[in-house]
């Protein structure tokens, strides 16, 4: 197509549009002949019709690429593609596990995100780009992100922030940490919201929810205020369903009302949107993801949520929050950091990107392996302080992390240190812990028999040592080695 502004009969511009065919490029001269004929008239200087044609025959070509390229519908994040193997849309760009990056044909609906999420790499007339950008270009930019990172919040002090950060850039492995993601676009559901909270500004909350974000792409673009009463439900829902596996950030949800913020919290952990009714009046059902949500916010977010209602400890446990009141950056190093801001900003992406090569590389099985043994680690270190069976949705996170932390030291990437990344996680799971323990009335009907029995266990005499070990009536009555008569209160 070619497009001409001109003038109506009323005098207001408008466009207009002509279809070309091809044969116009056979020569300059055809191409000359047709503009001309169309009112577009070029000027005598010979480098105008070279500059006209050389501009033609890349759009048709590129266009013609497009066409050829994979076709990505409904979200961004990891996918199976129809041949088993593992890639990743980090934006308009699919990368592949043997390192090559091609433009996607994006659907309507994801092409309004589709220059926010990036990679530095030049650009490409024929739309792919080989193996060897990654040594030129985003490997190079993902260090210099991976060393602003460490610079500014590399110190044990600031280990709350490290999490954050971590756990947004482990987004994509959260499609792996609960029964595994095999094939086809639909993702197993999941996620888990992780708070940085502070009642006082200035923090820089949203710092680092940005400087996470960067790995992925450009953090403003990226990074919305979530509570923004002109930010509906549906828009939100939306957000999620189009990321995938990439992580999204919510700032300033302070001002959220209790209720909706309880629902979004449920929805986001539950990782699917409601089925919704088609133009023929069949069931759509909701697009998947499988993610991370950062939230920032001035007012506890366990504390608005047991205020509408004490019975709350499931909404508690999809819930990591992370008290950030006494963290800051000085003066000095304040400004240091607003400096080196404006220059990282040119590696937006490149972190991502090598994130998502490394998981692509591995491939769908290997990759559900190596994230599960993870999984099983996190459990056992997360079950050590409470076995608690909607503790699931927080170790699985930590299983994200720890599988993002041991394949970053793989490379020597790794921008923080593992240990530090359990210390800090296992301390925000305590508390959440010892919050719903004083703050929450359970209402479970298994956990209500539970506490019950234990609280009854002085007065009770113990006829078997064996549970049921279905799956429901497991370690309800605490078990004993000694024999019932040596149990007679």
């Amino acid at each position: 197509w070619i497009h001409k502004l001109a003038k109506d009969s009323n005098g207001k511009t408008v466009i207009r549009r002509f279809e070309m065919e091809q044969t116009c490029l056979a020569s300059r001269h055809d191409l000359q002949k047709y503009l001309a004929s169309k009112g577009i008239h070029l000027t005598t200087d010979k480098r105008a019709a070279q500059a006209m044609e050389t501009y033609t025959k890349s759009g048709l070509l590129m266009i013609a690429n497009v066409l050829q390229s994979p076709k990505i519908a409904e979200r961004f994040g990891l996918r199976v593609m129809e041949s088993g193997e593992l890639a990743c849309a980090q934006g308009k760009y699919l990368i592949h596990g043997d390192g090559r990056i091609e433009l996607a044909m994006l659907g309507r609906n994801l092409r309004t995100q589709q220059e926010a999420y990036s990679i530095p790499i030049p650009p490409n007339e024929e739309g792919s780009w080989d193996k060897s950008v990654w040594k030129e270009h985003i490997r190079p930019a993902a260090k210099q992100h991976i060393a602003f990172l460490q610079k500014f919040y590399g110190d044990e002090t600031y280990g709350k922030y490290q999490l954050a950060i971590m756990m947004a850039m482990a987004s994509p492995f959260m499609a792996f940490v609960n029964e595994g993601y095999t094939g086809g676009d639909t993702l197993p559901p999941n996620g888990l919201v992780l708070s940085l909270f502070s009642e006082n500004g200035g923090k820089g909350k949203t710092t680092a929810m940005r400087s996470a974000q960067l790995a992925f792409g450009l953090p403003k673009s990226l990074s919305s205020d979530g509570g923004d009463l002109n930010s509906t439900a549906l828009a939100r829902i939306a957000r999620l369903s189009m990321a995938g596996t990439l992580p999204v950030n919510m700032d300033e949800m302070g001002d959220m009302e209790s209720k909706p913020l309880a629902e979004l919290i449920r929805t986001i952990a539950n990782g699917t949107a409601r089925v919704r009714v088609a133009k023929d009046g069949s069931l759509k059902p909701g697009v998947n993801w499988a993610l991370t949500c950062l939230i920032g916010t001035n007012k506890s977010q366990r504390e608005i949520i047991v205020h509408l209602r004490k019975t709350s400890s499931a909404e508690q446990y999809r819930l990591l929050e992370l008290d950030v009141e006494n963290l800051h950056f000085g003066r000095d190093a304040g400004k240091d950091f607003r400096t080196e801001w404006v220059r990282v900003q040119r590696c937006a992406g490149a972190l991502g990107a090598v994130i998502h090569l490394l998981i692509c590389r591995l491939g769908v099985e290997a990759v559900n392996a190596f994230v599960q043994q993870r999984v099983h680690e996190a459990a056992e270190l997360v079950q050590d302080i409470k076995e608690e069976s909607s503790a699931r949705f927080q170790y699985r996170g930590l299983g994200a992390i720890l599988a993002l932390q041991d394949l970053l030291e793989m490379t020597n990437m790794a921008p923080f240190k593992r240990q530090t990344m359990i210390d800090v996680f296992t301390e925000a799971y305590r508390n959440t812990v010892d919050f719903v323990e004083e703050n929450v009335v359970v209402s479970d009907d298994l956990q209500v028999l539970s506490n019950a029995l234990s609280d009854l266990h002085s007065r009770t005499i113990i006829t078997q040592n064996l549970t049921d070990m279905s799956r429901k009536g497991k370690d309800l009555v605490p078990t004993f080695d000694r024999d019932v008569r040596d149990r007679v209160p």
